[in-house]
């Protein structure tokens, strides 16, 4: 069995205990397991390892992409173990009996995912991008010593080239502008069942927007075809600096309608 293989049945496995761990996690609360910011985060981690791992099927030259994707998924759970976890509880009343909530938060779970998945891949492009620029630099300057690259550059020669990682990058960002979409659709829907209005300027709404705005631009940008490469991969990671700003600042900083976090 080769290593890589190997790497990817752990993998596997961990993802399956992972999700067990959420389902349990569900069974003790007797609802849906994204009411707090620690369920947020332990059932996104799982659906992006579940994502990754189901690319990784369908394509497995992106299982190269494996260290990358587990080690941002080890350093999210270690923040929720550490800083985010509160004891299993019952939803708040103002969050209970609506269908539209659960759509809702569902559809930003997997929004979150996906931006997660989509800001490696956009990161790594960026990486492998500016490697193969200094090797044409070193290639027409004539350099010798281009072959000597040591483990980051052995590391980034089994990675796909950066042109792969950037339409990769904006397939998952297209899906994820997607479910973006969504959320604040449901969320509007939701707010006009349990508040009364579609939107009020709740710090969270007005953050996710934001979000919405970016990605927006970004999928404009990278359509258009003279807004690609590094310039898209910014404006992409853009995105997802307002994901974890809204996520965690927001959440944990900004007083607003969305205190339900959990700290």
């Amino acid at each position: 069995m080769s290593s890589q293989k190997f790497a990817f049945l752990v993998a596997g496995a961990g993802t399956l205990a992972h999700i067990a761990g959420v389902g349990l996690r569900a069974a003790a609360t007797q609802r849906v397991p994204w009411a707090n910011m620690y369920e947020f985060a332990a059932t996104s981690a799982a659906l992006v390892m579940l994502l990754f791992l189901i690319f990784s099927i369908t394509r497995r030259e992106l299982r190269l992409l494996g260290t990358f994707v587990v080690g941002a998924i080890l350093l999210l759970m270690f923040l929720a173990q550490t800083f985010w976890i509160v004891p299993a509880a019952a939803l708040t009343p103002s969050l209970q009996n609506s269908h539209w909530l659960v759509v809702h938060i569902g559809v930003a779970v997997l929004a979150t995912a996906l931006s997660i998945l989509g800001a490696l891949v956009a990161s790594l492009q960026l990486v492998q991008a500016r490697d193969e620029k200094s090797r044409a630099d070193r290639s027409a300057s004539g350099d010798e010593h281009i072959e000597h690259r040591g483990r980051i550059g052995a590391t980034l020669d089994r990675l796909p080239v950066s042109r792969v990682l950037e339409t990769l990058s904006f397939r998952v960002h297209s899906v994820a502008f997607v479910c973006w979409t969504f959320t604040l659709i449901c969320g509007s829907i939701w707010a006009r069942e349990a508040l009364g209005r579609y939107w009020g300027w709740d710090p969270k709404e007005v953050w996710t927007f934001v979000i919405w705005v970016l990605y927006a631009a970004y999928l404009h940008a990278r359509a258009t075809g003279g807004f690609r490469r590094n310039r898209a991969a910014g404006l992409a990671l853009a995105g997802f600096v307002a994901v974890v700003f809204n996520y965690t600042i927001v959440n944990t900083v900004i007083n607003g309608l969305h205190s339900y976090s959990g700290l």
